[in-house]
């Protein structure tokens, strides 16, 4: 790999580092104001519920107080940890024997349109007032304070409802001088709530001795689903950008191995078309200068030698031209019945692989049923050749080949076995892909472009067949063609 692509590479990748920090930082930052507001929410809704069950409790004693008056409470709220009578009143501040401080407050609504102030209710009502409250405060003081419980669950889950929000949650009612449990509908431990999401402390009394949370179980659920539009696209533009990275990559690798193999092609080709033709201009040389022309014999052979080297000199072209014509446009079939039989015959006697010099031993076990079927005459005489000379080519001194044919169902199964060298697992799935070649180690005699397995799994394949490998090193390969009848 060259330092310019190292370069980029490093530069890509410290790109998406950052965007992915980046990223990461303002979702966290998001996260967390989506948490805050979703607090706000819950307190507000909290705060309205226990309002409402506060001023719904004590609706009937205050009524008393205005007993024969034009006007009705309509809310009553406290803050209390502790309340004394005056703050009660908002205007009077004294000493309260319980300690602390209040607020407290009471909205009244008029009957006759009158306005909801102190002033608008009858005469000395300041002592009407304090003698209700005192003995509000003396009964929290005497009783416990029947908390509806139902009420301010209905209420607070209406509330969420209202502002689309979709959450589990339970409710602890604990007192407000040492944080006890009072109250706990769900028997949920107070030591597992450390960890929830909770509301304010709010105070369900008008003396404020007893508060109220609301704890929440499924916050993150709601929190990433209201981020949920945000979140796709983040997580789709992550998934883009991650899989435009890695294509970049394979491409840049892809290109570096097509370039790899183009140069080992043209060393190939240059040293495969160079040897037939030092070998003729070698015999034509021969007959020129040594009166090899006054010898017949001898000029007999070496014409057989010029003949035989120029005959593979053709077929080197012949693959060239037929890879290059095969990338410009697809190569048309011709199906024609064949006799399996008698083109296997044709090429085993015709000499076509007398330029290799070792011992082949062709056998054919081809069945009398399935030795016709339709295909390209012209491409399935290629296909058994480049087979046959695979075979010999990587193979010892002495090669037995077997070619048997039968017929399975509607298809015709054609199988190419030798005793050659074998092929190691790991390239058994790169043999049939264009220039690919099995290194043989310190052997460097074996010729071809690795042209061969690819034209033959190319042609199977527009006869609508398939070919398999299956071979160990050492004991041989058997190549199986599925072609349909």
């Amino acid at each position: 790999m060259t330092r310019r692509i190292r370069i980029i590479l490093f530069l890509v990748v410290i790109s998406i580092i950052g965007l992915i920090s980046l990223q990461v930082h303002w979702i966290g930052k998001f996260y967390k104001n989506n948490r805050e507001q979703l607090l706000k929410e819950l307190n507000l809704a909290m705060e309205n519920s226990v309002k409402t069950e506060l001023t719904n409790r004590y609706q009937e004693d205050m009524q008393t107080l205005l007993k024969g008056g034009s006007a009705k409470v309509v809310t009553i709220s406290s803050s209390a940890n502790g309340a004394n009578l005056d703050s009660l009143l908002k205007s009077i501040n004294t000493n309260n024997p319980m300690g602390g401080h209040a607020e407290f407050s009471m909205k009244f609504e008029s009957m006759d349109e009158a306005t909801a102030s102190l002033d608008s209710i009858p005469e000395k009502i300041e002592l009407r007032i304090r003698e209700m409250v005192t003995a509000l405060l003396q009964k929290e003081s005497a009783e416990t304070p029947a908390i509806n419980m139902t009420m301010i669950d209905t209420l607070f889950r209406s509330e969420l409802k209202s502002r689309n929000l979709q959450l589990d949650y339970f409710m602890h009612v604990t007192s407000s001088e040492n944080d006890s449990v009072l109250i706990n509908p769900n028997n949920i431990a107070v030591a597992d709530t450390t960890d929830f999401l909770h509301t304010r402390a709010f105070a369900t009394s008008i003396t404020g001795d007893r508060m109220i949370r609301a704890y929440i179980q499924n916050e993150n659920q709601v929190i990433f689903t209201q981020m949920g539009v945000s979140l796709s696209i983040t997580v789709i533009l992550f998934i883009l950008i991650m899989t435009c990275f890695f294509y970049m990559l394979s491409t840049i690798f892809r290109q570096k191995q097509l370039s790899q193999i183009k140069n080992d092609f043209i060393n190939n080709m240059t040293h495969e078309l160079k040897t037939p033709i030092a070998t003729v201009s070698a015999v034509v040389e021969s007959m020129q200068s040594f009166g090899a022309l006054e010898d017949k014999e001898k000029s007999e052979r070496y014409l057989n030698v010029s003949q035989r080297e120029l005959g593979r000199l053709s077929d080197l072209v012949e693959k060239v031209l037929n890879m290059a014509r095969e990338e410009r446009e697809p190569m048309r079939m011709n199906p024609e019945e064949i006799n399996f039989n008698e083109l296997c015959n044709n090429i085993i006697h015709s000499k076509k692989f007398s330029h290799f010099d070792k011992e082949v031993d062709i056998k054919l076990n081809i069945s009398p049923d399935a030795c016709r079927f339709r295909a390209d005459r012209f491409h399935m005489v290629n296909v058994v050749q480049n087979l046959i000379e695979n075979s010999i080519k990587y193979s010892g001194e002495q090669l037995k080949i077997n070619i048997s044919c039968d017929k399975q169902n509607h298809e015709v199964a054609l199988k190419f076995t030798d005793n050659g060298i074998g092929i190691a697992k790991k390239h058994q799935e790169k043999i049939f892909e264009k220039f690919y070649r099995v290194s043989t180690g310190d052997i460097h005699n074996v010729k071809g472009f690795g042209l061969g397995l690819h034209y033959v799994k190319n042609i199977i394949e527009k006869h609508n067949g398939k070919i398999t490998v299956s071979s160990e090193p050492t004991k041989g390969t058997t190549f199986t063609i599925i072609i349909p009848c």
